[in-house]
């Protein structure tokens, strides 16, 4: 029987769901659905012929890939991967499965070094890794917000403007963003959104940064 089909995977992705956290302007609960989705889309859509699973792997990393996560910490991948892992230790399907090692695999292989490398990676971590930039290939003005959102929850002001266009640099110089040949058609979506962001002078950027503040403050509950 397929781990999907089993009572320990519904109880695992039930546990990863209802802990994701909505406390962080980016990392949180909307980012992490539209992991899963396109992963899931990624993954049907795949020439490869995958066991069942692989599928099941797929679902539990991507919706546990940033169960924790400190905006600023170098560790937050391999605390989320311990997490799960502890997690889907508590049932026997799990223990008996190579799935377990495979979630923690695919989570640890969602690193930013991981992102900007230019290895060879798995199929299903292509997919993983493909499906964490889904923000990147958004109309401008939403991939914009994502990036102020992304500074803003990590506290970020005007000084910090010039070292994120120097990290979104490090993805233009990839000969690829995406790895997937699906999305092929992101790849210049996502090129152009860096680049625009790129070409704003930090002042427009920072003032832009500044609104997303104050929306934020009126709507705190």
């Amino acid at each position: 029987m397929s781990i999907m089909n089993t009572h320990a995977f519904k109880l695992v992705t039930l546990t990863l769901k209802k802990h994701m956290g909505n406390n962080l302007s980016y990392h949180n609960s909307t980012h992490v659905s539209r992991v899963v989705e396109r992963a899931l889309y990624l993954f049907d859509t795949s020439n490869q012929k995958y066991m069942e699973d692989y599928k099941a792997a797929l679902i539990i990393a991507a919706l546990g890939h940033d169960i924790i996560y400190i905006p600023g910490s170098t560790y937050n991948e391999a605390a989320s991967a311990d997490y799960v892992v502890y997690l889907m230790s508590k049932f026997s399907e799990f223990n008996e499965s190579p799935v377990k090692d495979k979630v923690k695999n695919l989570i640890l292989g969602t690193a930013i070094s991981e992102h900007l490398s230019e290895a060879e990676q798995t199929p299903l971590q292509n997919i993983l890794l493909d499906a964490d930039l889904v923000a990147m290939a958004d109309p401008y003005p939403d991939f914009e917000r994502t990036q102020l959102s992304i500074l803003a929850e990590n506290l970020g002001d005007s000084s910090s403007i010039p070292k994120m266009k120097d990290f979104l640099q490090l993805f233009l110089n990839k000969k690829k963003i995406y790895r997937c040949n699906q999305i092929d058609s992101f790849e210049s979506s996502a090129r152009v959104n860096i680049e625009m962001f790129l070409n704003f002078n930090n002042a427009h950027l920072a003032q832009k940064l500044q609104n997303y503040y104050i929306e934020a403050a009126i709507n705190a509950d």
